[in-house]
């Protein structure tokens, strides 16, 4: 959900203090709300019947994946608990990230029985036509077993991490700052799960994100080596209008879109 169309009210209560962290930062460039009942439930049995309901899973906890943003971040929880695992930019390549992957969703949604007097729930998995996702994205689970991970990441993760991952957990009213290009994994918690009835059975957190304002020398290699590692590391062909990553076209376009960033912030 887009934070600037919640009500006004809501979005004081909600609204980032920029100048009391840094000032040069001005307005966000974006945001958004994140809401999860946890993980994904169980197709109820028997799963015919309209008095059926969903059943929670084992693992309590929803995962996202491995991804880095180009801006700034800042996140906040306001119900439920994070763990946030960290990699830096700029180090080998252990996560075997790409933009182009097949993207398919699980989804539990009510059909039509047979006789169609009547619906049941049933789960179904959709696939995206779209061949190219909004960010690079890792198979790598930190939570899962090393073999696991060799496999995803071409053997990489976790002999091949030779520099520092930073792991933590955010609790209700922490905020983490994620600097930009920096890769980050997110398991997620619901206050159910925690024991914390009160705070309501969904996780929340928001997020808002800042066009950087520094090391821009730096950040254009670390965008360069991803695109690199995104086109190596392709699990379906990309788009046949792109080309490879040229160098100097990269820079150039990387610097017209900070500076275009910054006039509009």
């Amino acid at each position: 959900h887009d934070t600037f169309a919640l009500p006004a009210g809501m979005q004081q209560d909600l609204g980032p203090q920029a100048p009391k962290l840094i000032a040069g930062w001005s307005s966000p460039n974006s945001s958004r709300i994140w809401v999860t009942n946890g993980g994904p439930w169980r197709v109820p049995f028997p799963p015919w019947s309209e008095d059926s309901v969903p059943e929670p899973g084992e693992d309590s906890m929803i995962y996202s994946c491995f991804h880095c943003d180009r801006m700034e971040n800042l996140h906040s929880i306001i119900a439920g608990e994070k763990q946030v695992v960290l990699v830096p930019p700029g180090q080998r390549d252990v996560l075997n990230a790409t933009r182009y992957a097949t993207q398919r969703q699980w989804l539990l949604a009510p059909v039509s029985s047979h006789r169609g007097d009547s619906q049941y729930l049933s789960s179904t998995l959709f696939t995206s036509k779209q061949q190219e996702c909004t960010s690079d994205q890792s198979a790598v689970h930190p939570l899962r077993s090393a073999d696991t991970n060799r496999k995803v990441s071409k053997g990489q993760w976790p002999d091949g991490v030779d520099f520092p991952v930073r792991v933590g957990r955010l609790k209700k009213g922490d905020t983490l700052y994620i600097p930009a290009y920096h890769w980050h994994w997110v398991a997620t918690t619901t206050p159910p799960s925690l024991g914390l009835d009160e705070d309501g059975p969904l996780a929340m957190s928001v997020n808002f994100w800042w066009w950087p304002i520094h090391n821009d020398g730096a950040m254009e290699r670390w965008s360069y080596q991803n695109e690199e590692e995104s086109w190596r590391n392709a699990r379906m062909p990309p788009p046949a209008d792109q080309r490879p990553p040229d160098r100097e076209s990269h820079a150039a376009s990387f610097q017209q879109l900070t500076a275009r960033q910054r006039r509009e912030a």
